[in-house]
């Protein structure tokens, strides 16, 4: 098996271990490591490794600092990719040179003859202003991938023979190139150049010849099925694909055929009414293997044949004897709106008169999806309810996972109308057991979700209190810092400088509500692993505290990849530290 692993500096480096146990092997030593985010590939006949790796350092140097008249303009390198084919059969790490051909590529896959790889090309040609430059998918023909028996590994130099940009369409940026089992197709993963907030990403796929269509046929993104994909590959041995894509508060894992293009169908999607999510899965030996997060669970292995749905493997023993929180499910239809998607969990072991107070967890903003099945939020969800706090996750209009018409009604109302309909699920479970919030009401928000607590806890006083990690709490501060800043750009419907975006940002600019503030505040910057809102998040402190509000900032140290278990559990103790300060629990 092919895997990654830190090394000392830091860095992650390609890695093989042999499936019957002994030691891991290092095959990669490349001076800025690979990048993890893009799976090491086998070549057909099992001798070689496929990786995606850094060109250069991540971050730019003083060499790449030149001279714009007093400004001095630094050259961030982080997005240059290349590929590494590495030999399986070395014992140890070595350092070679990236295949040449395309100056920026990532996300290679081998033909069936072992000597043509498919990729992820960025192309060279320059972008419109704030737009990313077009990605586009090449073929690189390689010499060298075979050896004689007994010839040394390394003997002959594997050479780039020719490369071509073999499928490119102007409206989408193309990316994750797989080949079909018959090799008669290539299939991609396509994002809208035009809209690439409101359009899901969508699964399109090419005829391999000299008859090949300049655009792909698209499987899905159209009205029968616009739900977003997350990944997709295809079935062993059959020219059908499998792919997982939010819907509903969860990952649905579906198969579409190639032959009858057909809308996909789904294999996973639910269980007793809750949403499960299907985060991987593989194909083999005649079976689709997957991961499974649901209420009982948050990871377990199971597997699809012909008898069905089989759990296979449960690592979660520490489970046994604890009782979790299974969520109540509802939908909830204000006057004249769509309906609201809710889940309710409820603290376990809590007497008829208690007082109950009750977490809003509101995710990380626009187009993001809360739910059972979404893995991320399982332990948060179930640490909360089992400290003895209701846990109200909300779905509201411009969230993923109920296609593009729910997405689109934010259109330059991506504050006011979520509030709303988070307001409306608040007021009617409330009304459906008055204990709920009779403890306190807090909100919990991450992003660019920080914009909707901001305005929710000015709005309502009734909030006791708010954690916001990395939060965006102004368009002006996200224009400037956040790496994501583009998605506000359709959202809001133009640039910052139009006289209808100037009149949306000053309206929901938390300066012009602060003083209506009375909720206890708690910022945390470093703690998501994602991009950290540095300058974002001393403003709103600078601006709570000169308004002599109750505000404490805590400050994680962050290096931009995954938090550790050590660090989640220190993030989540500071944050029920925090709560128990503010809420009466039962």
């Amino acid at each position: 098996m092919a895997f990654y692993r830190l090394d000392d500096a830091g860095r992650h480096q390609a890695h093989v271990i042999r499936v019957d146990g002994g030691e891991a092997s290092a095959l990669s030593s490349l001076p800025s490591g690979v990048d993890a985010s893009v799976p090491p590939v086998w070549s057909p006949d099992g001798r070689r490794v496929l990786v995606t790796g850094w060109i250069e350092p991540q971050g730019g140097t003083a060499s790449d600092a030149t001279a714009t008249g007093d400004v001095q303009v630094v050259e961030s390198r982080s997005s240059r990719r290349g590929l590494w084919v590495l030999d399986a059969r070395k014992v140890e790490p070595v350092s070679p040179e990236p295949l040449t051909g395309f100056r920026n590529c990532s996300e290679g896959v081998f033909a069936e003859d072992g000597r043509t790889i498919y990729c992820t090309v960025v192309l060279a040609e320059e972008p419109e202003p704030g737009r990313p430059r077009r990605t586009a998918i090449g073929r690189l023909e390689l010499s060298g991938m075979s050896r004689g028996k007994g010839e040394a590994a390394g003997a002959i130099p594997i050479l780039v023979q020719d490369q071509v940009i073999a499928f490119d369409d102007p409206g989408f940026d193309l990316s994750c190139p797989r080949i079909s089992p018959s090799g008669e197709v290539v299939s991609v993963l396509g994002r809208s150049r035009r809209s690439p907030f409101f359009e899901p990403l969508r699964l399109g796929m090419f005829e391999v010849g000299p008859t090949a269509a300049p655009s792909p046929a698209w499987l899905t993104g159209g009205d029968a099925f616009d739900r977003e994909v997350i990944s997709y590959q295809w079935r062993a041995g059959q020219d059908a694909l499998l792919l997982n894509a939010l819907d509903d508060g969860g990952v649905d894992l579906l198969t579409i055929s190639r032959t009858l293009l057909s809308r996909p169908r789904v294999l996973v999607e639910h269980q007793d009414d809750l949403p499960v999510g299907i985060s991987s899965f593989g194909s083999g030996g005649g079976v689709v293997a997957l991961v499974r997060c649901a209420v009982d669970s948050p990871s377990e292995l199971w597997v699809l044949d012909a008898r069905g749905l089989q759990r296979i493997w449960n690592p979660n023993q520490w489970l046994e004897g604890i009782d979790v929180s299974v969520p109540e499910t509802g939908w909830v239809t204000p006057r004249g709106e769509e309906p609201i998607p809710y889940w309710l969990y409820r603290p376990q072991g809590i007497e008829d008169d208690a007082r109950i107070p009750v977490v809003v967890w509101l995710g990380s903003g626009p187009g993001s999806m809360l739910g059972p099945g979404v893995f991320k939020d399982w332990f948060p969800t179930q640490l909360f309810a089992a400290n003895g706090y209701a846990v109200l996750q909300v779905n509201p209009r411009g969230s993923a996972g109920y296609g593009r018409d729910t997405r689109r009604r934010i259109y330059r109302d991506f504050i006011r109308g979520p509030s709303r309909d988070v307001f409306a699920v608040l007021q009617h479970v409330r009304q459906q057991d008055q204990r709920l919030g009779s403890g306190g009401e807090v909100i919990l928000a991450q992003g660019f979700a920080g914009m909707l607590a901001t305005w929710m806890i000015s709005a309502m006083p009734a909030i006791d209190a708010a954690v916001i990690e990395d939060g965006v709490f102004s368009v002006s501060t996200a224009y400037a810092e956040h790496a994501d800043w583009a998605v506000l750009r359709e959202l809001l419907g133009g640039i910052p400088q139009d006289p209808a975006v100037l009149s949306i940002t000053r309206e929901i600019d938390p300066a012009a509500h602060i003083d209506r503030i009375e909720a206890s505040v708690l910022l945390v910057t470093g703690s998501t692993g994602g991009f950290v809102t540095t300058h974002s998040t001393n403003l709103m402190h600078r601006m709570l505290t000169l308004g002599y509000k109750n505000v404490q900032h805590r400050a994680h140290q962050a290096d931009g990849s995954e938090v550790a278990c050590v660090g989640q559990r220190d993030r989540f103790e500071r944050i029920l530290r925090f709560l128990s300060q503010q809420v009466e629990r039962p």
